[in-house]
């Protein structure tokens, strides 16, 4: 009974953090709001054909979306070790191709057990840091940590967590929780996930707030095909009711995250399209909020 307890007191807390939020006067103008897109795919949809080349980031550098590196354990370390000299070539790349913004996916230790986290995470970005400074640096869903979807009786444990993780938000200069589409197409859900995130990414004290969205849900596991992940696509509304939350509760951006192994429910590669569903979205909110 007191954990349930304790679990009603979170919930009710973030209930009221919300309230009081949203009667926060809006200003009457459009902030700055970047978007940032990490999209492995081969083809894309330009004035209606489906082409290759130019490859899609440059294509979507052209729509206004910002560059972005996101890096993998295989790029920074070896043998589960932060690795200086991997770590001086990609950043040294990173630099010399003008990114903005190189997002770490941390893999070290157990997220539960910070202790096994926090050192190496320090390291490796103390290396990047030797190495450029050309570039804003974050690291992926690890202050504040992952409820991975909505779920009240995990707020006080990742509450917790997130004070102990202090140290790397200050090392940080973008906060980068993750808001996947965890709970599928349930809009409820995602919103009061993604306001427990924002206000605990605030709670670091100001650093630019840029989370993880992906353009999709993904299928259930027993449907994913091999090779592949079988997703079902955003419609333009989901896409433009999540950026609208993020703007709202004060994020300064978003990384729209996709998979190179993604395919929709005919097993068919998916395609970026600026004209229809999620990409439409995206462009336009990119033009809406553009300084």
């Amino acid at each position: 009974m007191q954990i349930r307890w304790r679990n009603s007191l979170s919930e009710a807390a973030w209930c009221l953090t919300s309230l009081l939020v949203s009667l926060i006067p809006c200003a009457s103008y459009a902030r700055e709001f970047k978007v940032y897109a990490f999209i492995p795919w081969p083809e894309h949809v330009e004035n209606g054909r489906r082409v290759g080349t130019p490859p899609l980031d440059a294509f979507l550098s052209s729509l206004g979306f910002k560059n972005i590196k996101v890096l993998y354990e295989k790029n920074y370390a070896t043998n589960g070790v932060p690795d200086d000299a991997k770590a001086r070539d990609v950043a040294r790349a990173a630099s010399k191709e003008g990114v903005e913004l190189v997002s770490l996916d941390n893999e070290f230790g157990d997220r539960l057990r910070p202790e096994t986290v926090i050192p190496q995470t320090l390291e490796l970005i103390r290396l990047f840091r030797n190495h450029g400074n050309s570039f804003a640096l974050g690291v992926y869903a690890t202050a504040p940590q992952a409820t991975y979807g909505w779920h009240p009786e995990k707020l006080e444990m990742t509450e917790g967590l997130n004070v102990q993780y202090k140290s790397v938000a200050e090392a940080v200069d973008v906060l980068s929780p993750a808001l996947y589409n965890y709970d599928g197409h349930d809009f409820e859900k995602w919103k009061r996930s993604a306001y427990f995130h924002i206000s605990q990414s605030k709670i670091y004290g100001g650093k630019p707030i840029i989370p993880y969205i992906s353009p999709y849900v993904e299928l259930k596991k027993t449907e994913v095909p091999r090779n592949g992940v079988k997703v079902e696509e955003l419609t333009e509304q989901e896409m433009r009711e999540r950026l609208n939350v993020l703007y709202d509760q004060g994020a300064d951006g978003c990384i729209v995250w996709a998979s190179s192994q993604s395919v929709g429910p005919d097993n068919k590669q998916l395609l970026f399209d600026p004209s229809r569903g999620w990409g439409k979205a995206l462009v336009e909110f990119i033009r809406e909020h553009q300084q």
